[in-house]
């Protein structure tokens, strides 16, 4: 008769195994907790270096964020539309399969942890009324993962040619998308930075004073920031939270002349004052006609236009974004 009990040799194999394990755990743990401070330190050292000040920009984002609410100014959303439209927009076609993959597959295989950490995040994020596509792009790595094992299952489970099929599909849809929505759709604002950056470069010293670009847009529509880094003046309507300053975006999208006029007077840009070198306007808006007179009475040409977008997602956007020049007087 074969004994059914474990032998003391591999109990206290099994008790080897489990220190193992708990000290490989906390070495993880530890590991973790020395990066996670290393990285804060830094972030608050250069974060403080170029504000001038001391500065901690994630308990700024905590604050604002969560605790003030103060995002929601720039729109809320249901507490669902993370589960029900954000990430069927940022997943596309895999949405259908993570769901089944989380509902067929009985148990995981391999680590939970990205799982875990995606739902955790999803759930918190969902608290906050303020919701966006872009706030879900780091979990995307996360759950993909769990889509490639449902694919798996079919895989094994269907007809050679089905699959086949299948892929061929998913690669028909998924590839022309990828295609226009990063090189189509929405260029122009990139396009037009770009093209900033090297004209501004060319006549660096044409503009020694005053504006050296007036942008004609809505709030937050061409990314100057990451692209021009120049040291040039730049003007543009301003949606700010009334507590961190100036909000004059209902002023230019109402009586856009008026804005013009006074965003370009000695008062608002210094001593100098004087018409901006650079404008950027879309083309085709409803500001469009009091844009394009402004431009007509002062001089400007236009130099270059870009395509933005067959379908716009704003009223305030055009199909067409062109960057217009000040003609020097000859």
């Amino acid at each position: 008769e074969v004994e059914a009990t474990p032998s003391v040799k591999q109990q206290q194999q099994q008790r080897n195994n489990n220190t193992t394990s708990v000290t490989v755990s906390v070495e993880g743990l530890v590991t973790l907790c020395s990066i996670g401070v290393c990285a804060i330190v830094f972030s608050v050292a250069i974060d403080s270096l170029f504000y001038g000040r001391f500065e901690v920009v994630q308990w700024n984002f905590l604050r604002f964020n969560v605790l003030t609410d103060g995002a929601s100014y720039f729109g809320v959303h249901p507490w669902h539309w993370y589960l029900t439209q954000g990430l069927f927009v940022v997943l596309g076609l895999w949405y259908p399969f993570l769901v089944c993959s989380l509902i067929v597959s009985k148990r995981v295989n391999g680590p939970n942890w990205p799982l875990v950490v995606a739902a955790v995040y999803v759930i918190a994020f969902s608290c906050l009324k303020h919701k966006e596509f872009r706030f879900l792009f780091p979990i995307v790595y996360l759950l993909l993962p769990y889509v490639g094992q449902f694919l798996s299952k079919l895989h094994e489970n269907m007809k050679q040619t089905k699959y086949s099929a299948l892929v061929w599909m998913l690669l028909f849809v998924n590839v022309p998308v990828i295609v226009y929505m990063n090189r189509v759709h929405q260029s122009a604002p990139e396009q037009i930075t770009q093209t900033l950056r090297r004209e501004l470069a060319d006549n660096y010293n044409a503009s020694s004073c005053g504006i050296d670009v007036l942008f004609l847009t809505d709030c937050h529509s061409t990314p100057f920031y990451s692209h021009i880094h120049r040291n040039v003046t730049m003007v543009f309507p301003t949606c700010s939270p009334p507590e961190f300053g100036k909000n004059d975006r209902n002023v230019f999208l109402t009586h856009t002349l008026e804005w013009i006029n006074e965003a370009t007077t000695a008062d608002a840009v210094g001593e100098c004052g004087g018409l901006p070198l650079y404008c950027v306007a879309f083309e085709g808006t409803r500001i469009s006609r009091d844009v394009n007179l402004w431009l007509q009475q002062h001089s400007y040409e236009k130099s270059i236009c870009f395509f933005h977008a067959h379908v716009l997602s704003s009223e305030n956007d055009g199909h067409t974004m062109c960057l217009f020049k000040r003609q020097q007087p000859t």
